[in-house]
């Protein structure tokens, strides 16, 4: 699963980054991963199974310069 808040979703539906502009300060973008199981009711479908590990990428330049402004963290469980 990737989930945002909504300052990087009103710059996606802007074009942001395919028409070459940047995210704005404060856009944050959550990564989920499971593994994949097949579905027990509908056999052609994959389903979360177990969680394998919660990402972060938050753009805040004053905290991350070094980085282009993006901070990164990745939590594997």
């Amino acid at each position: 699963m990737i989930l945002a808040n909504n300052v990087m979703i009103d710059s996606y539906r802007q074009g942001a980054p395919g028409t070459g502009g940047s995210f704005p300060e404060g856009s944050i973008i959550v990564k989920i991963g499971y593994s994949a199981v097949k579905s027990e009711s509908f056999a052609a479908a994959l389903v979360p199974g177990v969680l394998k590990r919660v990402e972060f990428i938050i753009k805040d330049s004053a905290r991350f310069p070094a980085t282009n402004g993006w901070g990164y963290a990745r939590f594997c469980l």
